[in-house]
């Protein structure tokens, strides 16, 4: 828990942001999760929330990841998660849903929040990515079987660091894993194999569910291109 100087110190540098597991409790739910702050590389990252009002009305609550100079609190740069908005006829302290883990992972920190949403930020380019559902790592972590920090994305980036068909570089990118037997229509397969060979939009994950509902891949921005104009033309039939 926070000291009292050192929260107002953080108020101050972050503009009225509350540093998540501080903000004050409302009647009908338990306190926000105390989650420890990260430290990547000399920077330490932590979460803050804020509330906002549309007119006179509460209308949500929005939760942001901070970067400080450990130990001073000075802050360098902040991003937002995600928004929580209300619904009308709800209680909005019910409404609410914080951040319950941050950790370190191979695409960048990783976020998950009480209502089972999970969020990664590319530490690189500060961009924020909400993942697919991945309740069976929620499943484990509720069991307390979690894979730990740093093994809850598999690696399945491969060696190819280039796409042969439009001669440009790789990125990478944080994606769900499908589990099972996959097969497609021959039409499909062949549009896969020749017009978009590294979309990696999503990973192939076997028949054996792993722990980890996500991987980190390379892709090709053109062959994401490519099979979005491929999808429009089928009517958004994804393969």
């Amino acid at each position: 828990m926070l000291s009292r100087r050192r929260l107002l110190i953080l108020a101050a540098a972050a503009a009225a942001l509350i540093v998540g597991g501080n903000l004050p409790v409302q009647a009908k739910r338990t306190p926000p999760p105390t989650v420890a702050p990260v430290t990547v590389e000399g920077v330490e990252y932590r979460v803050a929330y804020e509330r906002f009002s549309e007119g006179e009305r509460p209308a949500g609550l929005r939760a942001y990841l901070l970067a400080t100079k450990p130990g001073t609190y000075t802050e360098l740069w902040k991003t937002r998660l995600y928004e929580v908005r209300y619904q009308g006829n709800l209680e909005t302290d019910v409404q609410d849903d914080y951040v319950k883990s941050l950790s370190r992972e191979l695409p960048g920190l990783l976020a998950l929040t009480e209502e089972k949403q999970a969020y990664v930020v590319n530490l690189a380019s500060r961009a924020v990515k909400p993942l697919p559902p991945g309740n069976g790592l929620f499943n484990l972590l509720e069991e307390g079987r979690d894979p730990g920090p740093g093994k809850r994305f598999t690696d399945a980036r491969g060696v190819q660091r280039d796409c042969r068909l439009h001669q440009i570089a790789l990125k990478e990118d944080a994606v769900g894993i499908v589990f099972g037997l996959v097969s497609f229509p021959p039409d499909v397969f062949r549009a896969m194999v020749e017009k978009f060979p590294n979309a990696a939009t999503v990973n192939y994950g076997g028949c054996i569910p792993g722990p980890s509902p996500w991987a980190v891949v390379r892709y090709c921005p053109r062959c994401r291109e490519a099979q979005e104009a491929w999808l429009k033309e089928r009517n958004g039939a994804r393969p």
